[in-house]
């Protein structure tokens, strides 16, 4: 077998290697080219068309829900925030919801005052006279000490 001259001439410059070595690379290398070409692009096309794809789906979907729960969150923060200002007193919320006349508020009036239960009047009886006797021994201590 008879090698290309310049197979003959790179072997000349590597002792181990021979001009086969060469031949050999020259072979593997358009081989390569061919595969490159013919079967690796396309394969890494449609593995990056499928990478991109999942990952658009995956931060859309992750995004989406990050913002529902923000929203939702945000949401049920405002109704507990309405609920604990109606239910604590607060003026603006007693005025805008149970003692205005809008939106026949006399029917709202008329439900807030059913739907307080028993159970909650009498724990509230039973706080203000636990403060009261509180309050009754503090005069007293008051009293014996500066009376």
């Amino acid at each position: 077998m008879a090698f290309d001259q310049k197979y003959l001439d790179e072997a000349e410059s590597y002792k181990s290697l021979g001009p086969a070595y060469f031949d050999a690379r020259n072979f593997t290398d358009a081989l390569a080219e061919r595969f490159h070409e013919e079967l690796f692009l396309p394969m890494v096309k449609k593995f990056s068309d499928d990478l991109y794809s999942e990952l658009e789906t995956t931060v859309r979907n992750s995004l989406i829900s990050d913002a529902t729960v923000n929203v939702q969150g945000e949401i049920w923060r405002m109704v507990d925030n309405m609920v604990e200002a109606l239910l604590s007193g607060e003026r603006w919320a007693l005025d805008r919801f149970v003692l205005n006349d809008r939106y026949d508020h006399q029917k709202i009036r008329g439900a807030v005052a059913k739907l307080v239960p028993v159970e909650v009047q009498n724990i509230r009886i039973a706080e203000l006279a636990d403060e009261n006797k509180r309050l009754s021994e503090r005069l007293a201590s008051a009293e014996r000490r500066y009376g």
